[in-house]
């Protein structure tokens, strides 16, 4: 997935023309990221709440991450009016903040 997301990144800036999201290997390969993260992630949910869930930590881990990515598009949108550079929110902005988010998630022992 890392690679991926590298070559995805290099080729959106225009470094390289890799002909991700048009050739069928490209696309074979987003599908298969994408499968893996759902089938280890439900199977992580199954495992985790195997006895039910607990709620009250589930209402923190989701409030820690409420705030951390409020925090963030804040700090982002702070940034891009004070340098007054154009950047699309879903492209640029939403994949970055999202990991800000689980960074900050991770460092507080959450995920």
């Amino acid at each position: 997935m890392a690679a991926y997301h590298a070559c995805w990144d290099l080729n959106y800036y225009s470094l390289i023309t890799a002909g991700i999201g048009e050739d069928p290997v490209w696309i074979s390969a987003q599908r298969g990221i994408l499968t893996a993260f759902l089938l280890l992630a439900g199977a992580g949910l199954t495992l985790g709440h195997a006895d039910g869930i607990n709620w009250r930590s589930f209402w923190r881990r989701e409030a820690v991450l409420v705030g951390a990515a409020t925090s963030q598009v804040q700090a982002a949108l702070t940034i891009a009016s004070l340098t007054r550079q154009r950047a699309t929110f879903v492209d640029d902005m939403l994949p970055a903040l999202l990991g800000y988010a689980a960074d900050i998630s991770r460092a507080a022992g959450i995920a």
